[in-house]
């Protein structure tokens, strides 16, 4: 594993990504690490006794289980810093309503380390929570808290904000749609840096995505506050509720309930290709928890897959940020599942 793997390897929020790995933080950090760990939070958390790593990635950036006055803390360190203000702000309005959400002791502390600044979070450790267990009972949970979330983000008071923030950020989406239309539809597929040859061999999906992407979420009637990213590894059972993570995409995202819903349907219900039967149930259990039927949300999981593909391409042609290969790979497997899906 190169040095850049184990940085992207330590952003994460488990080691598998949007799917969670082993949640035992099995490694011991480096002493350096520890002394710039303990002296940057000794003022908010007094001395630390015990510092564990959930990855053994390479500098400071990760994640650590803190043990520290009695307590124990889930501390993230990232080079990422988001809006930590307005999602501190939207957990913190999301808690006191009684949705399920681990709202931060302290979001956004800036730590430098070298010639970089870092964004550190501090926030409970949820001792025993688990991951998704694939029963139809976790899917009521989940479909409870993500109604109980929506409800509630419809009148935070920051939604104002949030909608401005969604509106640059769409438009940023339909430019490098366009731009992946005009290259595909010249074939300069070099265009694509180091996602030609993947570029090439899915020119005819490329040019489908070009046309058939339309970023204007927060346009549509009935657009709100949404979490954003309601995928596995931001979701944990414990106390007996589904609790919601990872709020950073909620800051600028502005569309409809159906955006969080689709997410959840394409990796909650359908990642492992259920029989039509078994679908059903996983779907009803869904509706149970969130309270009312389902819409169709195959036009949303489509255009979320098309979404994913944008970011991925904008990533490795303006920033040379290149992920495996299995990334691209499986949101073209999403939109055709999407596609394909008889609902």
């Amino acid at each position: 594993m190169s040095a850049s793997d184990g940085v992207r390897l330590a952003e994460c929020g488990w080691p598998g990504g949007d799917v969670p790995g082993e949640q035992a933080f099995g490694f011991m950090p480096p002493s350096p690490v520890r002394r710039w760990l303990e002296e940057g939070l000794q003022e908010r958390l007094g001395p630390l006794s015990e510092v564990d790593a959930l990855v053994d990635g390479p500098g400071v950036a990760g994640r650590y289980r803190v043990s520290a006055g009695g307590q124990i803390w889930f501390v993230r360190v990232s080079e990422l810093w988001g809006q930590p203000d307005i999602e501190t702000e939207l957990l913190g309005f999301l808690k006191a309503l009684d949705v399920p959400v681990n709202a931060p002791l302290a979001a956004g502390l800036r730590l430098r380390a070298g010639e970089t600044e870092f964004r550190v979070d501090i926030r409970p450790f949820l001792e025993g929570a688990r991951a998704f267990n694939g029963g139809l009972e976790d899917l009521v949970a989940l479909g409870r808290s993500l109604g109980l979330c929506h409800r509630a983000l419809r009148d935070f008071p920051g939604r104002a904000r949030i909608a401005e923030l969604a509106a640059i950020r769409y438009a940023g989406f339909a430019r490098w749609a366009g731009w992946v239309g005009e290259m595909a539809g010249s074939g300069k597929w070099q265009a694509f840096r180091e996602l030609e040859g993947w570029a090439e061999e899915q020119k005819e999906w490329l040019l489908e995505l070009s046309t058939g992407f339309s970023p204007r979420f927060g346009e549509v009637a009935g657009a709100q506050c949404v979490h954003g990213e309601i995928h596995r590894a931001n979701v944990l059972y414990a106390g007996g509720r589904a609790v919601l993570l990872d709020f950073e995409e909620s800051v600028h995202n502005h569309a409809v309930p159906d955006w969080d819903l689709a997410y959840l349907v394409q990796r909650f219900c359908l990642y492992d290709v259920p029989a039509r039967e078994v679908l059903r149930e996983r779907l009803a259990a869904v509706e149970a928890g969130y309270g009312c039927r389902l819409p169709d949300l195959r036009p949303m999981m489509r255009q979320l897959a098309w979404m994913a593909a944008v970011i991925l391409v904008e990533l490795c042609v303006q920033e040379r940020q290149v992920k495996p290969a299995a990334e691209y790979a499986k949101f073209v497997k999403l939109e055709r599942q999407a596609r394909d899906l008889e609902w």
